[in-house]
Protein backbone atom coordinates (compact mmCIF):
# COMPACT_ATOMS: atom_id res chain seq x y z
CA UNK A 1 0.00 0.00 0.00
CA UNK A 2 2.86 2.11 0.77
CA UNK A 3 4.25 1.84 -2.53
CA UNK A 4 1.27 2.55 -4.75
CA UNK A 5 1.16 6.00 -2.58
CA UNK A 6 4.44 6.64 -2.82
CA UNK A 7 3.90 5.99 -6.50
CA UNK A 8 0.57 8.27 -6.35
CA UNK A 9 2.54 11.26 -4.99
CA UNK A 10 5.79 10.70 -7.44
CA UNK A 11 3.04 10.56 -10.49
CA UNK A 12 1.93 14.36 -8.96
CA UNK A 13 5.60 15.40 -8.83
CA UNK A 14 6.04 14.90 -12.38
CA UNK A 15 2.53 16.02 -13.30
CA UNK A 16 3.70 19.06 -11.21
CA UNK A 17 6.77 19.76 -13.42
CA UNK A 18 4.97 19.56 -16.25
CA UNK A 19 2.20 22.16 -15.80
CA UNK A 20 4.76 24.41 -14.23
CA UNK A 21 8.20 23.83 -15.87
CA UNK A 22 7.29 22.29 -19.05
CA UNK A 23 3.86 25.01 -18.96
CA UNK A 24 6.60 27.64 -19.06
CA UNK A 25 7.96 26.33 -21.69
CA UNK A 26 4.86 25.87 -23.76
CA UNK A 27 4.04 29.49 -22.91
CA UNK A 28 6.94 31.11 -24.30
CA UNK A 29 7.26 28.98 -27.24
CA UNK A 30 4.23 28.08 -29.11
CA UNK A 31 1.23 27.97 -26.67
CA UNK A 32 -0.69 30.77 -28.44
CA UNK A 33 -0.34 28.87 -31.85
CA UNK A 34 -1.18 25.50 -30.66
CA UNK A 35 -4.46 27.32 -28.96
CA UNK A 36 -5.46 29.74 -31.98
CA UNK A 37 -8.10 26.86 -33.51
CA UNK A 38 -9.69 27.45 -30.43
CA UNK A 39 -10.70 31.28 -31.30
CA UNK A 40 -10.96 30.21 -35.01
CA UNK A 41 -13.43 27.01 -34.40
CA UNK A 42 -15.12 28.46 -31.13
CA UNK A 43 -18.04 25.83 -32.04
CA UNK A 44 -16.23 22.90 -31.75
CA UNK A 45 -14.28 23.49 -28.40
CA UNK A 46 -16.01 24.17 -25.12
CA UNK A 47 -13.51 24.36 -22.70
CA UNK A 48 -13.77 26.78 -20.14
CA UNK A 49 -12.61 27.52 -16.46
CA UNK A 50 -15.29 25.14 -14.91
CA UNK A 51 -13.41 22.42 -17.09
CA UNK A 52 -10.12 22.44 -15.49
CA UNK A 53 -10.28 19.98 -12.48
CA UNK A 54 -11.37 17.45 -14.71
CA UNK A 55 -8.52 18.40 -17.13
CA UNK A 56 -5.85 18.28 -14.36
CA UNK A 57 -7.58 14.75 -13.27
CA UNK A 58 -7.19 12.92 -16.69
CA UNK A 59 -3.95 14.97 -17.35
CA UNK A 60 -2.29 13.30 -13.71
CA UNK A 61 -4.39 10.44 -14.86
CA UNK A 62 -1.99 10.13 -17.95
CA UNK A 63 1.02 10.33 -16.10
CA UNK A 64 -0.12 8.50 -13.26
CA UNK A 65 -0.46 5.45 -15.62
CA UNK A 66 3.16 6.22 -17.03
CA UNK A 67 4.48 5.83 -13.71
CA UNK A 68 2.91 2.41 -12.54
CA UNK A 69 3.59 0.91 -16.82
CA UNK A 70 7.72 2.11 -16.08
CA UNK A 71 7.62 1.32 -12.32
CA UNK A 72 6.49 -2.64 -12.95
CA UNK A 73 7.94 -3.06 -16.36
CA UNK A 74 11.42 -1.29 -15.83
CA UNK A 75 12.49 -4.37 -13.93
CA UNK A 76 11.98 -6.28 -17.49
CA UNK A 77 14.98 -4.29 -19.13
CA UNK A 78 18.44 -4.24 -18.96
CA UNK A 79 19.47 -1.22 -19.33
CA UNK A 80 20.36 1.57 -16.72
CA UNK A 81 17.55 3.24 -15.40
CA UNK A 82 17.65 6.89 -17.55
CA UNK A 83 17.28 4.13 -20.64
CA UNK A 84 14.41 2.40 -19.39
CA UNK A 85 12.99 5.71 -18.75
CA UNK A 86 13.67 6.97 -22.26
CA UNK A 87 12.20 3.34 -23.65
CA UNK A 88 8.88 3.20 -21.50
CA UNK A 89 8.20 7.09 -21.98
CA UNK A 90 9.12 6.62 -25.43
CA UNK A 91 6.47 4.05 -26.31
CA UNK A 92 4.15 6.10 -24.11
CA UNK A 93 5.08 9.14 -26.68
CA UNK A 94 3.87 6.92 -29.87
CA UNK A 95 1.10 5.62 -28.40
CA UNK A 96 -0.03 9.38 -27.25
CA UNK A 97 0.57 10.45 -30.77
CA UNK A 98 -0.91 7.60 -32.54
CA UNK A 99 -4.29 8.16 -30.39
CA UNK A 100 -3.80 12.27 -31.27
CA UNK A 101 -3.69 11.46 -34.75
CA UNK A 102 -7.04 9.21 -34.79
CA UNK A 103 -8.76 11.96 -33.33
CA UNK A 104 -6.99 15.04 -35.46
CA UNK A 105 -8.49 12.96 -38.57
CA UNK A 106 -11.98 13.31 -37.52
CA UNK A 107 -11.71 17.26 -37.79
CA UNK A 108 -10.88 19.36 -40.30
CA UNK A 109 -8.22 20.76 -41.61
CA UNK A 110 -8.27 24.22 -39.68
CA UNK A 111 -8.93 22.39 -36.45
CA UNK A 112 -6.03 19.58 -36.89
CA UNK A 113 -3.74 22.37 -36.49
CA UNK A 114 -4.88 22.14 -32.79
CA UNK A 115 -3.64 18.29 -33.16
CA UNK A 116 -0.22 18.82 -35.01
CA UNK A 117 0.74 21.46 -32.42
CA UNK A 118 -0.16 18.41 -29.67
CA UNK A 119 1.90 16.16 -31.48
CA UNK A 120 4.79 18.84 -31.15
CA UNK A 121 4.12 19.09 -27.57
CA UNK A 122 3.90 15.90 -26.75
CA UNK A 123 7.43 15.48 -27.68
CA UNK A 124 8.22 17.98 -25.08
CA UNK A 125 6.54 16.82 -22.67
CA UNK A 126 6.86 13.11 -23.02
CA UNK A 127 10.92 14.13 -23.44
CA UNK A 128 11.46 16.09 -20.76
CA UNK A 129 9.85 14.41 -18.40
CA UNK A 130 11.57 11.10 -19.53
CA UNK A 131 14.86 12.94 -18.45
CA UNK A 132 13.44 13.63 -15.44
CA UNK A 133 12.43 10.35 -14.79
CA UNK A 134 15.42 8.89 -15.95
CA UNK A 135 17.74 11.07 -12.98
CA UNK A 136 14.73 11.22 -10.13
CA UNK A 137 13.07 7.66 -9.97
CA UNK A 138 16.56 6.43 -8.73
CA UNK A 139 16.52 9.16 -6.26
CA UNK A 140 13.12 8.40 -5.14
CA UNK A 141 12.71 4.89 -4.98
CA UNK A 142 16.61 4.10 -4.29
CA UNK A 143 14.59 1.21 -1.23
CA UNK A 144 13.08 -0.64 -4.08
CA UNK A 145 14.64 -3.37 -5.80
CA UNK A 146 16.12 -2.46 -9.41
Amino acid sequence: MFEFFKLSVYALMLYIIRFFLIGWIEQVTFFEKMHEPMNTYEGCFGFTGADFPLSHFFNYLLWFTVVLAFHFGQKSLSFSLFWKSMVFFGIFFIFFIGLTGVFMNHFNQGIRIFFRYTMLDAVLVFGVLALVNGFLYPTIFKDLEQ
